[in-house]
């Protein structure tokens, strides 16, 4: 799921970063702008949904730098740095002082679970959040029927 969702955000932010990319291409802006176009418009847009589907892709340690987002966001690095594409990946976040994505997908991924873990005690996503909490994956079966229990008490909520 995590990988799907990654490659569509990758193309909804290639399409805006197109748009931004011929409308200012031509005033050449100085790479402060570029970062805080990037940062205000581009990042939000590939971060979108990552406090769910984010911990799916961090957890690969070894290969988190070949996720679409990163990808895109170490190209969007090299071309406002005018630098070559195999310039190495550390020296152009260096440059602008930029990390990587990865690190703002567990911090954003960290404040949900923050959140739901403050939300008020009757509401569904803190019920949810607490029998997903309590249920390992091998009780399964018990885990289905608190899902059930959930939905019916949302049921008479309504």
């Amino acid at each position: 799921m995590g990988n799907s969702e990654s490659k569509l955000r990758k193309l909804a932010a290639r399409r805006a970063d197109y748009s931004i990319k011929s409308s200012l291409y031509k005033f050449n802006p100085p790479i402060t702008i570029w970062l805080k176009l990037f940062n205000s418009v581009i990042k939000p847009i590939l971060l979108y949904g990552s406090e769910v589907w984010g911990p799916l892709m961090t957890q690969r340690h070894t290969s988190w730098d070949t996720t679409p987002t990163e990808k895109f966001n170490l190209q969007f690095c090299k071309e406002i740095l005018k630098v070559h594409r195999n310039c190495p990946n550390h020296a152009c976040r260096a440059e602008l002082g930029h990390f990587p994505l990865s690190l703002h997908m567990i911090e954003r991924s960290v404040k949900f679970q923050v959140h739901l873990a403050q939300a008020d005690p009757d509401s569904c996503h803190h019920r949810a959040f607490l029998s997903n909490s309590l249920c390992p994956e091998k009780h399964q079966r018990t885990c289905h029927l608190k899902i059930q229990d959930l939905q019916n008490v949302s049921k008479t909520n309504m």
